[in-house]
């Protein structure tokens, strides 16, 4: 699978978790405002060959948990390419309600937590 978008966690916020639990997970790169950060994953973009745009259908994994992207706000890609920030919605809405969010399938919440530690690896990957 061509790899289009890989990150490392580097920590998690201590308001991750309340935010998870309504299906909401925020990342930010490395370096963010402390008021961002509280809130966020935050996370070390890797370099990727892949000049490709994820599209509906191409998968999220967090470490060994899997998601498929059922929609893209039209800003969501520049966000993450430019800003390193990124908004998962994890309801599978068949349309982001906001313009930089990108939905995917539900994860339980244990597992998703539990992938979600420094050191994880986030990849979007072309289905």
């Amino acid at each position: 699978m061509e790899v289009l978008y890989r990150s490392t966690i580097a920590d998690i916020g201590p308001e991750v978790a309340e935010l998870l639990e309504g299906g909401l997970l925020i990342l930010f790169q490395v370096g963010a405002p402390p008021e961002l950060a509280e809130i966020s994953v935050i996370h070390a973009p890797g370099v990727t060959e892949s000049t490709a745009e994820p599209q509906v259908s191409d998968i999220v994994r967090f470490g060994g948990s899997e998601a498929r992207i059922t929609a893209m706000g039209p800003r969501s890609w520049a966000k993450a390419r430019d800003l390193g920030h990124i908004t998962f919605s994890f309801g599978g809405a068949p349309s982001a309600d906001r313009p930089g969010e990108i939905c995917v399938t539900a994860i339980p919440h244990d597992e998703l937590w539990t992938a979600l530690v420094p050191g994880t690896q986030l990849e979007i990957l072309r289905a």
